[in-house]
């Protein structure tokens, strides 16, 4: 019922190809969780993030060099430039190697609390955005449902349950809301998305590649739906995210970020259907625990 609430409240500022083309958008940020957990079955984990982050920056940097765009590396803003790409480049180390340890389904719903952690952060550092008791009600119940799904590592034999991997995924879903914290109340919150995700790319690459060396041998067993997969998750990074650049545009940003809500229930289905994911009592409760949680932290949000 909340996801038809949503889309009925947000579609009176939105037209039907803004709603087909941000579903579609939250729809393959699940179906990546699958392809990301795939080849991490030939490519090692770090070192697919730090290739990914690399491509990912020259494809960003010819789309910057079309618009004309000019990159620069102002001496003042060089720190936040740095520990900008530092946090991109930890949110995704983290969320590789949960996918590596752990169920795509356990990750989608312990990865995709971000909006519940970021709302944390903005009620303790920020003056105007405090935490009102929709917000809180919402908060309580999406921890209840993060505290499930972790608890349950080690009581559910045959799901890839990973208290490890539980744990990254809960540090990805940190590092995600730092990211955004960070975009947005840092020196640099008045350049470019395209730019501040160019920065991301270019700082994390290399030290996600210099972190590879510590997690094993950087080809496992590769096969030719690896390679499709990292080739997809390279356009999804890039091309994605200007496509999703276009839209945050053309429409309101509280509109658009109301459709993260659909992530995760599009994650959870395509871990049971394409990998043949257990979705047991335990994981189907935390998932809704967590999806209802994102609904009422972002309510008040909507209807303001």
């Amino acid at each position: 019922m909340e996801v038809f609430y949503i889309v009925a409240l947000v579609s009176r500022n939105i037209d039907t190809f803004g709603i087909t083309s941000l579903s579609f958008f939250s729809l393959m940020l699940g179906f990546n969780q699958v392809v990301m957990k795939v080849v991490n079955t030939g490519i090692q984990p770090i070192f697919c993030a730090g290739l990914r982050s690399l491509f990912a920056a020259f494809i960003v940097l010819i789309w910057l060099n079309l618009c004309k765009r000019k990159i620069g590396f102002e001496k003042d803003l060089l720190l936040s430039i740095i520990c900008y790409g530092l946090i991109f480049g930890g949110e995704f180390l983290l969320l590789f190697v949960a996918l590596d340890l752990t169920s795509v389904i356990r990750v989608t719903i312990i990865f995709y609390s971000m909006p519940v952690w970021l709302a944390l952060m903005n009620h303790f550092l920020l003056k105007d955005d405090k935490l009102n008791k929709i917000k809180i009600f919402g908060l309580l119940v999406a921890l209840l449902g993060v505290g499930i799904s972790v608890i349950s590592s080690n009581l559910l034999p045959g799901n890839e349950a990973n208290f490890w991997g539980d744990l990254c995924a809960l540090g990805g879903a940190n590092g995600w809301a730092l990211f955004a914290f960070y975009s947005k109340n840092s020196k640099i919150k008045e350049k470019p998305p395209d730019t501040l995700m160019f920065y991301a790319f270019l700082v994390s690459a290399p030290m996600l590649i210099v972190f590879s060396f510590l997690y094993g041998p950087f080809i496992r067993q590769i096969q030719t739906i690896h390679l499709v997969g990292f080739l997809f998750q390279i356009l999804f990074a890039s091309v994605g995210f200007i496509c999703w650049l276009w839209l945050l545009k053309r429409y309101s940003a509280t509109t658009v970020a109301s459709f993260a809500f659909l992530t995760p229930i599009f994650g959870i289905f395509f871990g049971w259907l394409f990998l043949a994911e257990h979705l047991s009592m335990q994981l189907l409760i935390a998932g809704t625990l967590v999806t209802t949680g994102i609904y009422f932290v972002s309510k008040s949000e909507i209807k303001n």
